[in-house]
Formats: structure tokens, C-alpha cells, sequence
């Protein structure tokens, strides 16, 4: 009697390698970062993953050790801060110059005085969105 195995071989072979395909995809969809508000940042503190921040810059508030990008209102009622240490200023151009600007910050949101804040090291991360 002879047992066609190629059938069972392909079941064997094919059902896992789709449960793999369909895993990686949706584990791709759950790692692109998430797109908020300023106002919704609250929300995303530690949270594991990068964000994307989209919203218009009320301040530019400047230390001695670094620039800070405000949301929502000036500090210190804002709802949202991008920093950037001095030391890593000189890559940002027109960084001071961006109130009334939009920008879109790119990163992971931490905590800060039970504020949220994201710290921006790379200029890729912060993007000026143009004018509508």
C-alpha cells in the first residue's frame, strides 16, 4: 500500500509558516509608533514603545543646560515638552525660533514633575511640519 506523503507534508509545513507570516505583520502594525496629540501624552508616559507627537509650539523656554519646546499653554501649565540638551542644540537648527511652529517629535515619553516630557537627542526625531 502506498501512502502519498506530500499532502500531509505541506499541511505540516505551510499552516505554521502562515501563522508565522501572520504574526510578524501584525507584531510589525503593533510596533509602528502610535500618533498623538499633545494632549494625549498624559497617557503615554513610560510607555514601551516610541511615539509620534504632533502639535504647535506655545514656547521656547531656555536653560543653561537645555532648550525646552512647550505644548498647549507655557509653563508651567504645559501639557507637553520636548527637550534638548545644550550639548546637542547645535544639531537643531532654528530650535529656538520654533514657537508658532508645528512640529511632529518622534521618541519615548517620560515624566517629569508629573509633567510629560520627551527627550529629543537626534534631529530626525523633531520635524517642522509645514504651514497650512
Amino acid at each position: 500500500m502506498h501512502t502519498n506523503v506530500r499532502p500531509y507534508l505541506i499541511c505540516v509545513f505551510a499552516i505554521p509558516a502562515f501563522i508565522l507570516c501572520v504574526s510578524i505583520v501584525s507584531r510589525a502594525q503593533d510596533l509602528a509608533p502610535k500618533r498623538l496629540s499633545p494632549d494625549q501624552t498624559q497617557s503615554y508616559t513610560n510607555h514601551p514603545y516610541k511615539v509620534i507627537v504632533t502639535g504647535k509650539v506655545v514656547e521656547v523656554f531656555e536653560t543653561d543646560k537645555a532648550i525646552h519646546l512647550n505644548f498647549g499653554k507655557a509653563r508651567p501649565d504645559q501639557n507637553f515638552t520636548v527637550l534638548v540638551n545644550q550639548a546637542k542644540a547645535p544639531s537643531f537648527p532654528g530650535l529656538k525660533e520654533m514657537k508658532g511652529k508645528t512640529l511632529e517629535a518622534t521618541g519615548h515619553i517620560s515624566e517629569y514633575g508629573g509633567k510629560p516630557i520627551m527627550y529629543i537627542g537626534e534631529p530626525r526625531d523633531l520635524k517642522v511640519l509645514p504651514e497650512k
